[in-house]
């Protein structure tokens, strides 16, 4: 759970929980240089030779594909945010990705699809084709379930943004990791603060975060798998620096009420009344 960066350590704040009930929203938007550190540190490599041209290759453990050559947003490239909340992963995935789609279970009011990326019925949320990548910062709760959808959904990879604690655990182990282990864990080598209902850039955290990634097509799996066994790597610290962007604070930013004033004070240095 996050905490202001200019606020006193308390016993709470350095518990790594989020203290919500199992059936609110788990609304914790991702901050903007969090998901640039996937694309630019774990899923895609830049190349620059000359300096004036850019090639994106997928990186080593993906297999090192050639993407684009070019610039921007990789075209035929194409994800789906399924849990998209107000848009803080999906509107940076648009910085690389050429085809974006975005749902959520709650209206944000951002435009994006309507829909639950689990359970069944009317409700659910589906897209008129298969995506490659499923990226996204699923429910804590949710997060298995997620992944098992994701796994019959995307061409390419899922990708899942959880607490690092998420590996543990007799459940999903049986369930999840047992017969389909993660083909990677991207650890990030920095805290990645994330608030309830928003985004403060101010924030810092107690909480470690990671990406656990499964690769859903033989030819994107640079690295051999072995039952039990997953490779890990550290997302190079320094990343919020690196990936910060000037105007992430005005896109992205929760926008604070103003301190409530303390009437007591008021009037306490006017001067004195003439006699």
């Amino acid at each position: 759970m996050a905490k202001p960066k200019n606020k006193g350590t308390t016993s709470h704040a350095v518990m790594a929980q989020r203290h919500e009930a199992a059936d609110s929203l788990d609304f914790f938007p991702t901050p903007p240089w969090a998901t640039r550190a996937f694309f630019e540190d774990v899923f895609l490599e830049k190349q620059g030779f000359p300096s004036n041209h850019t090639t994106w290759r997928t990186r080593p453990w993906f297999g090192s594909h050639q993407l684009h050559d070019g610039d921007g947003p990789i075209p035929g490239l194409s994800i789906w945010d399924p849990a998209a909340g107000e848009g803080h992963m999906t509107e940076v995935q648009r910085e690389y990705v050429g085809e974006v789609y975005a749902s959520d279970v709650f209206d944000y009011g951002k435009g994006y699809d309507l829909g639950s990326f689990v359970g069944q019925g009317a409700d659910i949320a589906r897209l008129p084709k298969p995506v490659d990548l499923i990226v996204t910062n699923p429910p804590f709760n949710l997060a298995v379930d997620f992944v098992e959808r994701g796994l019959e959904e995307a061409k390419m990879a899922v990708a899942m943004l959880l607490r690092t604690v998420w590996v543990e655990g007799k459940d999903r182990y049986n369930r999840l990791f047992l017969p389909r282990q993660p083909d990677l864990i991207a650890q990030y080598s920095e805290r990645v603060p994330m608030t309830k209902g928003g985004w403060d850039p101010d924030a810092s955290t107690a909480t470690a975060y990671a990406w656990f990634i499964w690769i859903t097509d033989p030819k994107f799996r640079g690295v051999p798998s072995f039952p039990g066994i997953t490779p890990t790597m550290w997302i190079p610290y320094g990343a919020e620096r690196r990936y910060t962007k000037i105007d992430d604070r005005a896109r992205f930013a929760r926008i604070k009420p103003p301190e409530p004033v303390d009437e007591s004070y008021l009037g306490l240095f006017d001067p004195a009344p003439s006699m």
